[in-house]
């Protein structure tokens, strides 16, 4: 058994790496995921999987781990890669549980599902309805899985209320069985959450939730579309490299997220960057309605660690991330043991940046009206907003 009490312990729960053999993005992203500890990686491709042949279904997971431990054998080989496909509405309850039960007893490292809004981020055109993800969802808890949920409402036109109208309307609902009854909070994740009123209820709640690095550093005053309806549209226009979703939100918001990463006592709290990448043509498409949404970081450590700069230095976001990865590790613990985990492998410093994806963190943040000050204090108002609703 290898002991961690000193040593460096990341496990990055949310990282979208695309298909191999693809386009190049895999290729050129995976050796930086997988000098983590541990990795969750989105199986959400542009095709779900086929759940109607379970043997089929298997088989492609397998070689999409196996692709991953390809590349960790060179970097890092005691990688732990976990596997989280993304939930379609054609399966059907049955269909879902005999491939579960066919995972576990092949051995295939299954963390949960992937639950989507359908049409609210990439590759999504085929999540479940409401009624059919409540069945699906009955039938993971079940067996003992985790389901991550992305958070934006579906009827919500301005997309910096997706999130918030989601929590008032569609969560609470999902968080009760087909029967009525509640569903275990310890076996849910809400993922990469924005806002005040997400982080209230996921604690009241008492699920686990994941915060970018992101959602802690931009907020819509950078870019002059706070509280603007057509926040999005200008994103995807403007300044496609810090088009994401959920949205980047407004200082006060940003600013919440921020300190409860920074705070380091939350248990519920777990490592997830979201690391999105795409291609550049795909960012800055010429028709930007079509530009495809995400952030991506590179390497996880120096993504916190350049988001918290200098509210936190490298060794206190280090402690925080070990802290959060033992979260990760609560949290899918039927495929993850902390005490088991080795430590992560950093950067070369002398790595070369990819020419396949752009990293948000080399990217210069830009500033509403080019006016620094006026980002600075918008952050101080959020502040001082934030210590008044905290009274």
């Amino acid at each position: 058994m290898i002991t961690n009490h000193n040593t460096d312990i990341c496990v990055d729960a949310h990282l979208h790496a695309r298909q191999p053999g693809t386009n190049g993005i895999f290729e050129a992203v995976v050796p930086t995921y997988v000098r983590n500890s541990a990795g969750l990686y989105m199986m959400n491709f542009p095709t779900p999987l086929d759940l109607g042949d379970t043997r089929a279904a298997l088989a492609e997971c397998w070689r999409y781990w196996d692709e991953i431990k390809k590349i960790a054998a060179v970097v890092n080989p005691n990688h732990k890669a976990i596997l989280m496909p993304v939930m379609a509405d054609k399966w059907t309850p049955k269909q879902l549980d005999d491939f579960i039960k066919s995972a576990k007893g092949a051995g295939l490292p299954l963390a949960g599902f992937k639950l989507f809004p359908r049409g609210q981020s990439t590759n999504s055109d085929d999540a479940p309805t409401f009624e059919n993800a409540v069945k699906l969802m009955d039938v993971v808890e079940d067996n003992g899985l985790v389901v991550a949920i992305h958070g934006e409402s579906l009827v919500e036109p301005n997309a910096s209320h997706k999130e918030e109208k989601f929590v008032e309307h569609i969560l609470p609902h999902l968080l009760v069985r087909e029967d009525g009854t509640p569903r275990n909070p310890k076996k849910i994740s809400f993922e990469h959450i924005t806002t005040i009123l997400a982080l209230r209820f996921a604690k009241e709640a008492g699920i686990y939730y994941s915060i970018t690095p992101h959602h802690t550093v931009f907020f819509q005053e950078m870019f002059g579309i706070a509280n603007t309806f057509e926040a999005e549209k200008i994103l995807r226009e403007k300044y496609p490299h810090f088009f994401c979703k959920p949205i980047v939100q407004t200082a006060l918001n940003a600013l919440a997220m921020r300190k409860e990463w920074i705070c380091g006592n939350s248990s519920r709290l777990i490592i997830g960057t979201d690391n999105a990448p795409h291609l550049e043509a795909n960012k800055i498409a010429p028709d930007a309605s079509k530009r495809f949404a995400g952030m991506y970081w590179g390497d996880t450590v120096e993504g916190y660690t350049t988001a918290l700069y200098p509210d936190l230095g490298p060794e206190r976001v280090l402690e925080n991330i070990r802290k959060y990865s033992k979260n990760a590790c609560n949290l899918y613990s039927h495929v993850l043991d902390y005490d088991k985990l080795s430590p992560r492998v950093p950067a070369p410093m002398s790595e070369e940046k990819s020419d396949i994806v752009k990293s948000v963190a080399d990217m210069k943040v830009p500033m509403s009206c080019d006016d620094e000050v006026f980002a600075t204090a918008a952050m101080a108002a959020a502040r001082n907003m934030l210590l008044e609703i905290n009274r």
